[in-house]
Parts: structure tokens; C-alpha cells; sequence
């Protein structure tokens, strides 16, 4: 059968080969549970999709007409991902320009050119025809030495100045985060970067110099992006700047395909650490930081400039891995250390009651004054949705190091592991988590980027939890005016509770296991979109619904550059994730949940952090042996293609018809 017939000469072909790959993806399919399974191989990424699911064509026919009106899209990207150039135009050192761990083959210093070809990819946006660009200020391109003290670099203040206006000339409404992971090094070295309260001033000071030059244009804002990952990966796991953990041996911190094997291994660290303590610390002070800039903002700039203010959360949507309590519970305290870290001071003022139990004296707490600042603080929220994992109770065991990821007492499960789910791609979980966050948080205005702590991490962390004084609650509570969330992929959840010899740390305190991969059946290995729905609805019934962003979410294929080109250029499995998750993003919507906005990640293949250029996550792919050339995929057509309505024809309906008439075909032979 060829679907391609009718499509050759139309202007929606693309749309029309995305639909004939997954009739000709689903000839080598199984049935599995009744469920008609096929994996989309496109470049070297293969996409696991069930075409038997009652919602697969309706979400296939998702269009922009679908959306509000007002609906913001756009693509993102990172100062130290994309603009190279570390020693020209002044800049000086971050902490990624040394203690980080990356792997082989992949480096910093170029990363993709971005600082001198930002004309050329805003000319790429523009052709994409997103109306809003999510990057980031370098710090130390503005403040060298990390401090107003240190001297202002104007060779900074000007590139930021021209790339802003190019925006703006272009019609392309510019996103900032302030801080994307890369700190001054001058700042770790004077006192230590976040473990410090200093930090929390010169932060300040640095933000509002970011208010005064950019601010007469800039009207969104992003504090942090993901500052759990800053705690957790800088500070228990020491796989990002600047290094530290008290990990006793070797723990695998990237999984390999091959069974058995590991990609990336940490501990023990080279630079110190506490891997009990310092993450809540580090936490602790990042809420205050945020907090205190939002104060400053409002007071001072927000009446004239007429911004916002609000931060980038990464989590995924946690299921539990079985009907029992204990997994139902493992999954509750995973959002709880993963996203309630965070959203509840700024929601509620008081770290998660689970938190609290688990974490203890370990968990800092907030000055009353605090809360009242910290309580309120976010005009809105971002979220970084990639996919969706199970949860699963698992205690630490008496010889485990006490540290984060082990106070959750739950082991996550995706990937092969975590059948349902599609390898963790499951767009309904950006639908759950949505509406999640609607429920939880007050329907916060939401982004999809990218005044204590929840009940759960202080029963668990207890005194290991800083706390918040009373100034510091009223200050951190309610200073967000949106939230931004990343969201790439969802988990299974499993009661897990640490074990009597583990060391106490933020993964073991939550007491659960995170389910994906393999061992995550129903969940594609992470890859399910409802989950970013049911995220979305988490969040609306938790936190008072709040005005949300999906700052970052998309797919990386493994860069392999022996594949022919046009094989690479091929994306459809990108395709078909985007898709899927703007369909649950929309059933969240019309749940209530207060989405603004979207943001894929990202705009071209960069630098991905410890990862390096082992992974394309771009629409535009790059060739990173020949001069950083930039190559639109077929997913900047399709994208193109949906944001103009240039695919909602007969043409498309037909091809449509006739995928659906093949699949009942198929069912009866």
C-alpha cells in the first residue's frame, strides 16, 4: 500500500510520511496484551507506540487550532550549551569550564558557535515560526567575576543587547533563565557557590543588573532551571560542577542499552562533600535566592516593566508500580522530593510532610519571616516533562549512605522495565502531571520549558532538612508568579526503604524505587504522554492550580555519524512524541489547568551537559565535524507545518481514513 501517493506534490507531505511510517513501522509489529505495539525507528532513536490505543489517531489529528488563542510556542536553549567561545567578548570561567565529568570525545569550548552565529539561529526560529525563544544569560559573561564588585563586562551587556533586539526585530518574544547550571567559578572558589548564603546576595545583585539592562524588553523570566538537579547531581551524586558527594563506591548514574553495562559511574568524589546534608542545604538556599530576587522584582521593576517571575521545575510522572499502599505511597513521596522540594514553599510556605519525616534534622527550615517571603513568590511555573516512570516502595538498607535519593525510600522504574509506559515517552503523563500540579498548587500559570519543604521529605529527611525561619517562610511563600516545568519522560513508583547500613542522602530519604526501562511495562520505557497530563492535573489539585510553562520537553536520538544523512534528518519518531504530548497538553487545558505556554527542546543539537554530544536532542541537526552547520530535520517542517495549519486538508484526513481502515484490517486478519 502506498501512502505516500496522494501526498507527493502537497505542502503537508511531511505530516503525510509521519503517518505512512507508522502503518509501515506497524507491519513488523506484535501483539502484546491485545495491544498492537510498533517501534518507530527514525535516525537512530526508535519510539515504542501502541496503534491499537483508542487515542492514537485523535492524537495524531492535534492542531494549533486546538490551542487558545493566546497560546505561547516556542523552543529553547542554554548559554553553555550552544554559545562556546569561553575566553572571547570577556567572559569569564564558569564551574562547567572545569570540574566537569563528560564524556569522551565531547567538550565546552566550542559547544555549537552559538555566541557568534546567534544572527543565523534567530533566522532559524523565525523560519521555524515559534513565536517566543527560551535562552540564557551566561552570568560571567555579564559579571566576570561573578559579583557587581568584580566589574561589569560591557562586551557582554552588548551581545546580550543585540540578540535580545534581533528577537524583538523578528517578532520572536525572548524567554531568559538568569541561571542555566552555569555558575561562576569565582563564586565556588570565594565561598563555596550555593552551599553559602552569600550566594543568595550576589545572586540578587545579579538578577537585578539582568532587570536594569534587559528588562525594557525582557518580560519573562526564569530564576533557575531544575534546581533539584543542581542539588542532587552537584552535590549528593557529584556528577556535575562542582563534584561533591560522600559516596563510599562506585554508583552507576547513566545506564547503558547493554545489559550489565554502565555508562557513567560516581563516587568516591574528588572534591569533599556530604552527600546527607549538603543537597537540602543547597536546596534551601535556592529557594531563598529565587524568593529574594522575586521580592526585589516586584518591588521595584514588575510595576513598570510589567514581567514575571518565575522558575524551571525537571520531574517526571511517578506510577505506582503496583495496587498496593506501600507503592501508592512511594509514588506520593517521589513528587514530594521531586517537585514538592520546591513547589511547596512556594505554594505553602513548609517543605513536604514526608520530607520533613524522613529527612529530619537534616532538612534546614525557614525563619517565619522567610516563609512569609518565600510563600507566593512564583508569578508563574515551568516545567521541563520529558517521560514518565514507575514508582516502587524501596527502603535503604542499614549499610547505604544516607543522601536524597535514598531519603525517598522508592526505586524508579522505566525502560524495558516499565511495560505501558512506552520506554517512559507517555504523553498522558504531562496530562496527569498538569493536572497534578492544578490540583496541588492553585492552578499555577503554567510553562512547559523545562515556604517549607512537603510534609513527606521532613518526616523522612528530618533534622539533615534545613529549615526556613519565620522571615524566611513569609518571603519564599507565594514569590513565584508562574512555574516552569521540564518534563521529558515518566517512572513507575515502589516502596523501597533504605537499608540499616546505607549513608543517608537525598535519594535514599524518599524511600522509593523509580521503575523504567525495561522493568516499566505500560510505560514505553518512559516515553508516556499521559503522563504530562496527569502531571499538569497533579499539579492544579496540589497547588492551587498555578500559571504554568512547559519550559523544555522532547526526544534525543544517539548521535551515530556512520548513518547516512537523510536517515538522520528523518525524525518522525520526534515527531510523533511532540505530537502525543501537545495532545495531552490540551486535554489538561481543557481540564482547567492553567498552561500558557510550550517550549521544545531544543532548537538544534548542542552540548548536552555530562552527556556531551553523545545524544541529538535539535530540530535542527548539527554537524559538529564540519563547522557546526545547522540542517533542519523533518520535525522543523512538520512544526512548521502546525503552526501555520498548513497540514488540516482533505489530504491529510484521507491518509488519516485509510490508516485507520488498515488498522481494522489488520485486527481482523
Amino acid at each position: 500500500m502506498d501512502f505516500l501517493a496522494s501526498s507527493r506534490s502537497s505542502s503537508p507531505k511531511m505530516f503525510h510520511v509521519l503517518i505512512a511510517i507508522c502503518v509501515m513501522a506497524a507491519l513488523a509489529c506484535r501483539s502484546v496484551d491485545a495491544q498492537v505495539l510498533a517501534n518507530v525507528t527514525a535516525g537512530a532513536f526508535t519510539l515504542q507506540v501502541n496503534l491499537s490505543s483508542s487515542t492514537f489517531l485523535e492524537e495524531l489529528n492535534i492542531s494549533k487550532s486546538d490551542f487558545p488563542s493566546d497560546f505561547i510556542f516556542g523552543v529553547g536553549t542554554a548559554a553553555a550549551q550552544t554559545e562556546g567561545s569561553p575566553n572571547e567578548g570577556g567572559r569569564g570561567q564558569s564551574v562547567w569550564d572545569y570540574r566537569a565529568k563528560i564524556l569522551p570525545g565531547s567538550h565546552i569550548v566550542s559547544a555549537v558557535d552559538g555566541y557568534k552565529r546567534y544572527k543565523e539561529d534567530i533566522l532559524l526560529i523565525k523560519d521555524l515560526g515559534v513565536n517566543s525563544y527560551r535562552f540564557s544569560i551566561s552570568w560571567t559573561r555579564i559579571l566576570p567575576n561573578g559579583s557587581l564588585s568584580g566589574g561589569i563586562n560591557q562586551e557582554g551587556v552588548d551581545h546580550y543587547n543585540s540578540l535580545i533586539d534581533e528577537l524583538v526585530k523578528n517578532g520572536i518574544t525572548p524567554f531568559v533563565t538568569i541561571l542555566h547550571f552555569d555558575l561562576p567559578q569565582a563564586v565556588e572558589d570565594k565561598y563555596g557557590g550555593y552551599l553559602n548564603r552569600s550566594f543568595v546576595d550576589d545572586f540578587r545583585d545579579y538578577s537585578e543588573l539582568c532587570f536594569k539592562l534587559f528588562g525594557d524588553r525582557v518580560k519573562h523570566w526564569f530564576t533557575f532551571n531544575e534546581p533539584r538537579i543542581i542539588a542532587s547531581y552537584g552535590y549528593e551524586l557529584g556528577i556535575a560542577p562542582p563534584g561533591r558527594c560522600s559516596l563510599p563506591k562506585d554508583i552507576c548514574v547513566f545506564k547503558s542499552p547493554v545489559p550489565g553495562k554502565c555508562l557513567m559511574t560516581v563516587g568516591p568524589c574528588n572534591f569533599g562533600g556530604n552527600s546527607s546534608t549538603e543537597p537540602y542545604v543547597v536546596a534551601h538556599n535556592l529557594i531563598l535566592a529565587h524568593a529574594n530576587v522575586a521580592k526585589l522584582y516586584r518591588e521595584k521593576y514588575q510595576a513598570k516593566q510589567k514581567g514575571e517571575v518565575g522558575i524551571v521545575l525537571v520531574t517526571p510522572y511517578y506510577v505506582p508500580f503496583s495496587k498496593s499502599q506501600e507503592d501508592q505511597d512511594a509514588a506520593n513521596r517521589l513528587f514530594d522530593f521531586y517537585l514538592g522540594w520546591f513547589m511547596d514553599p512556594f505554594v505553602f510556605g513548609e517543605y513536604p510532610k514526608s520530607m520533613r519525616e524522613l529527612v529530619k534534622e537534616r532538612l534546614p527550615e525557614f525563619t517565619e519571616e522567610e516563609k512569609v517571603m518565600v510563600k507566593g513568590s512564583l508569578d508563574f511555573l515551568a516545567i521541563n516533562y520529558y517521560a514518565s516512570s514507575y514508582a516502587k516502595n524501596k527502603p535503604p538498607s542499614s549499610n547505604e549512605v544516607l543522601r536524597y535519593t535514598l531519603d525517598v525510600a522508592a526505586e524508579i522504574i522505566d525502560g524495558k522495565d516499565a511495560p505501558g509506559l512506552g520506554h517512559g515517552n507517555w504523553p498522558e503523563g504531562l496530562e496527569k502531571l498538569m493536572n497534578y500540579i492544578k490540583d496541588k498548587y492553585n492552578n499555577p500559570k503554567v510553562y512547559i520549558a523545562e515556604n517549607e519543604y512537603p510534609k513527606s521529605m521532613r518526616e523522612l529527611v528530618k533534622e539533615r532538612l534545613p529549615e526556613f525561619t519565620e522571615e524566611e517562610k513569609v518571603m519564599v511563600k507565594g514569590s513565584l508568579d508562574f512555574l516552569a516545568i521540564n518534563y521529558y519522560a515518566s517512572s513507575y513508583a515502589k516502596n523501597k526503604p533504605p537499608s540499616s547500613n546505607e549513608v543517608l542522602r537525598y535519594t535514599l530519604d524518599v524511600a522509593a524505587e523509580i521503575i523504567d526501562g525495561k522493568d516499566a511495562p505500560g510505560l514505553g520505557h518512559g516515553n508516556w504522554p499521559e503522563g504530562l497530563e496527569k502531571l499538569m492535573n497533579y499539579i492544579k489539585d496540589n497547588y492551587n492550580n498555578p500559571k504554568v510553562y512547559i519550559a523544555e520537553n522532547g526526544i534525543a536520538g544517539v548521535r551515530n555519524d556512520a548513518l547516512d544523512l537523510n536517515v538522520q534528518l528523518n525524525d518522525v519518531s520526534r515527531i510523533i512524541y511532540v505530537v502525543r504530548h501537545l495532545y495531552r497538553l490540551n486535554k489538561a487545558i481543557k481540564n482547567g489547568v492553567n498552561v500558557k505556554g510550550y517550549f521544545h527542546w531544543t532548537l538544534m543539537d548542542d552540548f548536552e551537559w555530562g552527556m556531551g554530544f553523545r545524544t541529538r536532542f535539535g530540530l535542527y541537526y548539527v554537524d559538529f565535524n564540519r563547522n557546526y552547520t545547522r540542517i533542519p530535520k523533518n520535525s522543523v517542517l512538520w512544526f512548521h507545518n502546525f503552526l501555520n495549519g498548513t497540514y488540516e486538508s482533505d489530504i491529510y484526513k484521507n491518509a488519516a481514513n485509510r490508516f485507520t481502515k488498515w488498522l481494522k484490517d489488520l485486527s481482523m486478519n
